[in-house]
């Protein structure tokens, strides 16, 4: 349930920023590639998450199943909380290289277009 709450607000941003890199005329290009990845994740994510599963259900072992399950959600959190931290890495640094700092009296100065002298 946490990993179906937190998924908006881990991939929207995620990709929302990677787009936002990219020059206009590829936008379009890049969101649909985004949306292709996602799909094969999915994909990918289920079939790994139901190997989980089933390699738990065949070892034979009483309440098999509920173990089998629990360990898939501990795999899915993990790897979400992963993805999560290395997201915020990158684009964190990649703002703060590109994001000029401002000291106190930069902000204060009077805009030219507003200053009446």
């Amino acid at each position: 349930m946490l990993f179906g709450i937190s998924r908006p607000f881990v991939f929207t941003p995620a990709s929302g920023g990677a787009i936002k890199t990219l020059p206009a005329d590829e936008r379009g290009l890049a969101s649909s590639l985004v949306g292709e990845a996602r799909q094969i994740g999915a994909v990918l994510g289920v079939a790994a998450l139901g190997s989980i599963i089933a390699t738990s259900e065949l070892s034979g072992r009483r309440g098999a199943s509920s173990t089998g399950l629990q360990a898939a959600l501990v795999a899915a959190a993990e790897a979400s909380l992963i993805a999560a931290i290395v997201v915020r890495v990158t684009f964190s640094t990649s703002e703060e290289r590109s994001t000029p700092r401002l000291s106190g009296n930069e902000m204060s100065a009077p805009h030219p277009a507003t200053d009446p002298s």
